[in-house]
């Protein structure tokens, strides 16, 4: 953006970044992801859009959060917020900062995860669309114990999950006998 560093410091942010930043109370640093505005009061932080989705995770330091112009959260160390474009639910959590930032040592974590947000890292990362026919499967809530290297084959996670999900289905089942 034009004049960034001397006249301001904003940007605009697709994806995922992470940020280590140093104050500066005449220039903040202020992210726009999506309606999602992050401004930086010195800090150490991941952003991660995914669709409509948008989290914020703090490492050091503190930021502040707004969604068109209405605050949502000030984030201190070991926060996240998650907010969604599509619905107002926005959730404050305590999140370990290594499978967040894990994207930039080349794992996967999928740790508590939704799966369509499984899906949407796993479309990023092997450059490939996957599909979930099954209706309301995108919100199972899935965990793998060892997080993945990297270098699996996407064949393989996508087994890894399948089993994961046969697994749900069948608790499911049983709770409704």
């Amino acid at each position: 953006m034009r004049g960034f560093g001397n006249t301001n410091r904003h940007l605009m942010l697709k994806g995922e970044a992470y940020f280590d930043v140093k104050h500066n109370a005449s220039l903040p640093f202020i992210i726009q992801t999506g309606k999602v505005k992050t401004t930086v009061l010195g800090t150490a932080f991941n952003i991660k859009q995914v669709g409509d989705s948008v989290s914020v995770t703090v490492a050091r330091g503190k930021v502040q959060v707004e969604r068109d112009n209405k605050m949502l959260a000030m984030l201190t160390p070991g926060q996240q917020i998650v907010t969604s474009d599509k619905t107002d639910a926005t959730q404050v959590t305590t999140a370990e900062l290594e499978p967040v930032t894990a994207w930039m040592h080349d794992g996967l974590h999928f740790n508590n995860i939704r799966l369509a947000d499984a899906v949407a890292q796993l479309q990023h990362r092997y450059n490939r669309e996957i599909v979930l026919k099954t209706p309301g499967i995108a919100n199972c809530v899935i965990t793998l114990a060892t997080p993945l290297s990297g270098t699996e084959s996407l064949n393989n996670i996508l087994d890894v999950i399948c089993t994961i999900l046969e697994q749900i289905i069948l608790i499911i089942m049983a709770e409704l006998k």
